[in-house]
């Protein structure tokens, strides 16, 4: 039976002005503590905060550092294989943070919220994409449409 992850995407404090409505908290703090999540992980951009908002740190299972702007130029040759297309973005390029290619995540159903439609969750999703992880993009949980 695969695990059900859910990966948020940029749910930091800086972002809170693009949150959907008064409600968007409250649904992510229920999904965090849904049964049918295995897991819950957040991707921190490490720009202006370091850890997810307040109100679901506690709730949070794992985080990694993963951002946006990412170019080939930024990396060693040991890493530019993982600089790849961000064809669904705003953005030309993301990067496919080590944990989650390393394949433990490749049996698992991912839930994918947070981040801004446009940029972080889909270059994100173009990330899933390309290491082939099956996911599916929660629309209550999203933001920035």
């Amino acid at each position: 039976m695969k695990k059900n992850i859910l990966l948020l995407v940029h749910i930091e404090e800086t972002f809170r002005k693009h949150f959907p409505d008064a409600m968007y908290v409250q649904r992510l703090i229920h999904s965090c503590k849904a049964r049918k999540y295995d897991k819950v992980i957040h991707c921190t951009s490490m720009i202006n905060d370091n850890h997810p908002i307040l109100e679901i740190v506690d709730l949070i299972d794992m985080e990694i550092d993963w951002a946006w702007g990412y170019e080939p130029d930024m990396f060693d040759d040991d890493e530019i294989e993982w600089v790849i297309d961000s064809h669904y973005s705003l953005h030309d390029w993301t990067w496919c943070p080590t944990e989650l290619r390393n394949g433990q995540l490749k049996d698992c159903v991912i839930h994918l919220g947070g981040g801004h439609c446009c940029e972080c969750l889909a270059d994100m999703a173009a990330v899933l994409e390309y290491l082939g992880i099956e996911f599916y993009i929660i629309d209550g949980l999203t933001y920035g449409k």
